[in-house]
Formats: structure tokens, C-alpha cells, sequence
């Protein structure tokens, strides 16, 4: 919407422009899609780091349109690689710029993908961040070529001291050190101010980034507090509990299910004997009632309620595990009906 807005502005102040959007926004296309293909040429000819090179160049350019389809291109490279942290990147900007528009079988390849991924960076922590305005373009522990990216971005980092430099065309730089602990993800949003020595009327004309190592960092940036989510080992605790209460539950039933097989022999033998069957059958009902019920009842009560009590710890467990942020996340909450119990799981892009 903000190219159109810029396009209907120069047509509003010069007539002989009329046809140099298009034109422009084609060009720009075009350029992308070569980045694109020679990328792929690189690719399939073993040539991996040069295809990187390549496909980010492209992707730092690339308007939102475009900007997935190399970001996917990019995390396959890395995963080439075996750079897990940077194709954690790529895979995350690609599912969260174009996971709404993908067909089902790519969407679920995707998300596979990302799971993989995110088993190979076990110990390290889940960073996102949010710009205001979006689009902006992130240094990763030092503002140098090599470490640039863009929003919106998650990263998996190891616990320590870390730093994200935040910049656009424009815009006041930010820079934001930050303490990443073991168990915690972290959520920053980050508001950019305008430039009072640049043009205002200009700062916020998105696809603008700014030139490699940003100048201009203030002491006092306007920055959210992170949002930190602490995992407790609580909700398996619970999970646990109710796997040990079903368990009781099954032995009780089993319990009940031996002493109705030996009151059944019983009888059958008494009836064989000469007892008078519809005797026999009367005391059978009576044993059973005294013996085989209350063991039935308690068993089918510790199976309920074991059950419900892992539902509610796995839907505990799963919705702490999930670091949602402002456009991708997975929400997962709990379904109850008159006749069942249950969760939903809804993956947002």
C-alpha cells in the first residue's frame, strides 16, 4: 500500500510521470528475479556460498512480494551448510511473510522444516523482534555486511550477552543489548523515531535501508521492555501425575475384569455340582455387586480423571513452549464439550 501511496503522489504532482511506475516497479522485479535464477544456477552447479551471496543480495532489495521466495531459497542454502541459526532465519521470515498464501503440502513441508531446525539449536533461546514501522533492517552482534538482515526476525541465540542493532532510512538507529538466559525467550518491539536532520516526509518510505555499518546511535532509544516467557517443568509434573492416576485406573480394571472371570468359575462350578441355577445366578449377582462393581467404578473414575489430567498439562506445556509474536506463532487452547474434552491448535502467519 505505501509503493501505491508514492506512486499516486507522483502522478498528483506530475503528469508526465504516468508511466513510470509501472515501469519502475517491473524493472525491480525483473532485478529480483535474475538474483533468483543466477542464484539457482550457482546452486545446482555445488557452488553454495556464491548462491548466498547472490540470493542475499537480491533479498536485502527485495520488496515484501518478493522477499520470501529468495528467504526460502536462502534457508535451504544454509541448511546445505549446516547453519542452523541462519536457515532458523530464512525459513522464519519466509513462513511468516507468505505462510497464508502457501498451498497445504508446502506450508506443512515448511513448518517441518522449522521443526527440524529448532531440534538442532536446542539450548538456545528464541529472540523475536517487531519494528515500528516494519521492514527495517537488523545488524546481529555488530553492525557489519555480514550479520545484516531484516524484520520482521527471530533468531536463536546462545545464553549470553547479545546485541541488535536496528536501522532505516530515515530513521534514528537504535542499538539493543540484551541478556539471553537459559529457558527464556525474549520478545522486542522497537519503536524508530525520525530523523530530525534527514527529510520527515520521507523517513517512513518503506523498502529503504539504510548503508552497511549505520552511523547516528542515540544513548536513549525508545525501546518496549522485553517480554520474557520462563518454561517451568510444572506442567509435565501434571502430565505425570495423570499418567500415574490412569495407570491406577488400569489396575483397578483389570482388577475388577480377574475377580468377575473367578466369581463366573465359581458359579459354573456350583451350577455343575447341582445348584439350582437361578440361585446360582442370584448369588452371582450379589458377588459381583459387592465385589466387581466398586472395582470397576473406581477404575473407570481414575482413568477419567487421569486423562483430563494429562489434556490439561499437555495444553499447558504446549502453549508455554510457543513464543508467539505479533504476525506468526502457533496458539493452542483447550476444546470442551458435553461429551468430550480436547485442544485446538491453530498455527497464525
Amino acid at each position: 500500500m505505501a509503493s501505491v501511496s508514492r506512486l499516486l503522489t507522483l502522478l498528483l504532482g506530475a503528469g508526465s510521470l504516468l508511466c513510470a511506475g509501472p515501469a519502475l516497479g517491473q524493472a525491480a522485479k525483473t532485478g529480483v528475479d535474475d538474483y533468483n535464477s543466477r542464484g539457482k544456477g550457482l546452486l545446482h552447479a555445488g557452488k553454495v556460498e556464491e548462491a548466498i551471496v547472490v540470493w542475499r543480495q537480491g533479498f536485502l532489495q527485495a520488496d515484501s512480494e518478493q522477499a520470501p521466495v529468495l528467504a526460502k531459497n536462502l534457508s535451504i542454502a544454509h541448511l546445505k551448510l549446516k547453519r542452523p541459526e541462519q536457515a532458523h532465519y530464512y525459513i522464519s521470515f519466509y513462513l511468516t511473510m507468505a505462510g497464508k498464501d502457501l498451498p497445504p503440502d508446502t506450508l506443512k513441508k515448511a513448518l517441518i522444516s522449522l521443526d527440524l531446525i529448532e531440534r538442532d539449536l536446542v539450548g538456545r533461546e528464541k529472540i523475536t523482534l517487531t519494528t515500528t514501522p516494519a521492514d527495517a533492517t537488523v545488524y546481529v552482534d555488530g553492525a557489519s555486511p555480514a550479520n545484516r538482515y531484516r524484520t520482521p526476525f527471530a533468531w536463536r541465540f546462545a545464553p549470553g550477552v547479545h546485541k541488535l542493532t536496528i536501522a532505516r532510512e530515515g530513521m534514528v538507529t537504535v542499538e539493543e543489548e540484551f541478556t539471553v538466559e537459559p529457558g527464556r525467550s525474549i520478545e522486542l518491539t522497537v519503536t524508530l523515531l525520525p530523523n530530525a536532520q534527514l527529510d520527515v516526509a520521507d523517513s517512513g518510505a518503506p523498502g529503504k535501508h539504510p548503508p552497511d555499518n549505520p552511523v547516528g546511535i542515540p544513548k536513549d532509544p525508545v525501546v518496549s521492555r522485553p517480554v520474557d516467557r520462563e518454561r517451568t517443568a510444572l506442567p509435565w509434573v501434571i502430565v505425570g501425575g495423570g499418567v500415574a492416576v490412569a495407570a491406577a485406573g488400569g489396575i483397578f480394571e483389570f482388577l475388577a475384569y480377574r475377580r468377575s472371570g473367578d466369581l463366573r468359575d465359581k458359579y459354573q462350578g456350583k451350577i455343575a455340582a447341582g445348584m439350582v441355577f437361578s440361585d446360582a445366578q442370584s448369588e452371582l449377582k450379589r458377588d459381583f455387586d459387592s465385589d466387581v462393581k466398586p472395582l470397576n467404578t473406581a477404575g473407570v473414575t481414575l482413568l477419567v480423571a487421569g486423562g483430563s489430567t494429562i489434556t490439561g498439562g499437555l495444553i499447558w506445556a504446549l502453549t508455554e513452549s510457543v513464543s508467539e509474536s505479533a504476525t506468526t506463532g502457533v496458539r493452542v487452547g483447550p476444546i470442551a464439550t458435553p461429551g468430550a474434552t480436547g485442544a485446538q491448535i491453530e498455527v497464525v502467519f
